[in-house]
């Protein structure tokens, strides 16, 4: 199998385990952090913040307040990208560390069905799915020996 070819079925399959686990979590969750983030995204830095640790995370609820969407699909659809980008990414780099796409398979399963990435399923309304991202280009761009671009 090619490298573009692997690549792709790296990224189909971590979509569609992020849909099934997507697909399984409730409507709408319980409790959630959804009105500190909105309020942050629509007041960015705004003094006397009623919400303490959420005024300082403004970066994601900023950006996604720029997207002409309503908030619930906003926040849905930024956990599902950032999610299948997380897991292709580490994905991707397990196979180039263990040689073959079995290794990927089971690192796309144990990714995707981890505490973390499931709890974002159920509640969206946090910036965690991004760091997610991050951290995992972060870890590849080292495991490559491409400590520069992850400086």
């Amino acid at each position: 199998m090619t490298g573009l070819r692997r690549y792709g079925a790296i990224v189909v399959l971590n979509g569609l385990m992020a849909l099934a686990v997507h697909a399984a979590a409730p409507a709408q969750p319980e409790h959630t952090d959804r009105q500190e983030y909105e309020y942050v995204g629509q007041h960015r830095l705004e003094a006397n913040c009623p919400w303490s640790v959420y005024c300082y995370r403004i970066l994601v609820p900023a950006l996604l307040e720029q997207i002409p969407l309503d908030g619930e699909t906003r926040w849905r659809w930024l956990q599902l990208a950032a999610n299948i980008t997380a897991g292709a990414i580490v994905a991707t780099t397990t196979a180039g560390l263990a040689n073959g796409l079995p290794a990927a398979v089971i690192a796309t399963i144990l990714v995707q069905t981890s505490f973390g990435f499931a709890f974002t399923a159920y509640d969206p309304y946090t910036a965690d799915p991004v760091v997610f991202a991050i951290l995992a280009a972060l870890a590849w761009c080292w495991l490559s020996n491409r400590w520069i671009a992850a400086m």
